[in-house]
């Protein structure tokens, strides 16, 4: 946090450009830093708002620091670092980096938690792919290659999904540049696979979470999520204070918790949890 403040001050006049321009972000933070008032957990929330500041101003540092080309090689350097000394702790002594309660034989790394690990390596594949195109490096291509068979082992399936539509993007934009005609087959190709996917998960949903290694709730999720909803009804405007409901000990999460017979620790939705 601290490198991060420095280094605005160390790019003043980038720093400022950045700092006008993405002002909505900055009112999301600080709406953080405010929730501290009507917080069920206002020490708490003050902890998390604080990390929560510290790591945006972080993120502009780098954004100020490097080009975009610059920012993306340092995102796949960091992400193939986190990649292979999570391997290492998977495959080391102990299989520290795999999970052993939840999730057994998911791979985790450095995190708690698999979809974490999978998340960062999400991020990761696509900056290494994107580096392997911008300096047609072979060795870029094979970090993309290593750090998604990571998020396959990660058995994470909403970043691998979010992954392949990533990618998926990046070859529209090159089929978009190839020509008129190339472009129209591919898209003719495109809805006809997008509507037989749609009458896929209307009509035969069992299938496609089947095919997704699924249920029908998700892994319980829908549950959750309709006690999260039920919770945000609760305190529509302002919610519970910033990271305060699931990690107050005893708080309203305990509800949860109780009517799904389950120790949840998030909503599972990254939408329902800001809501």
């Amino acid at each position: 946090y601290a490198i991060g403040l420095a280094g605005l001050f160390r790019f003043p006049l980038r720093s400022m450009q950045l700092l006008s321009s993405a002002w909505p972000l900055f009112l999301i933070s600080l709406m953080a830093i405010v929730s501290v008032v009507w917080s069920i957990n206002p020490a708490l929330s003050g902890v998390m708002a604080f990390r929560l500041n510290g790591t945006v101003l972080f993120a502009f540092f780098l954004v100020a620091a490097f080009s975009w080309q610059g920012l993306i090689q340092v995102i796949a350097a960091t992400g193939l670092f986190l990649g292979v000394t999570s391997a290492v702790l998977a495959l080391g002594p102990g299989n520290m980096g795999i999970m052993t309660e939840t999730h057994v034989g998911a791979w985790s790394g450095w995190w708690l938690e698999k979809n974490r690990f999978g998340s960062v390596m999400a991020f990761a594949i696509v900056a290494s792919a994107t580096c392997a195109v911008l300096r047609r490096s072979v060795l870029w291509a094979i970090s993309a290659l290593f750090l998604f068979v990571l998020l396959i082992l990660s058995d994470s399936a909403t970043s691998l999904l979010a992954t392949l539509a990533a990618l998926g993007m990046a070859f529209v934009i090159w089929i978009w540049r190839r020509g008129p005609v190339v472009l129209g087959v591919t898209l003719y190709g495109g809805v006809a696979v997008l509507a037989a996917i749609v009458i896929a998960v209307t009509t035969a949903p069992e299938v496609v979470t089947d095919l997704l290694g699924r249920e029908a709730t998700f892994t319980g999720r829908t549950g959750i999520w309709q006690e999260a909803i039920g919770h945000i009804q609760i305190k529509p405007w302002f919610g519970w204070g910033y990271g305060a409901f699931w990690d107050t000990d005893p708080g309203p999460a305990d509800w949860v918790r109780e009517r799904l017979d389950f120790k949840v620790s998030n909503a599972h939705n990254g939408w329902l949890d800001m809501s």
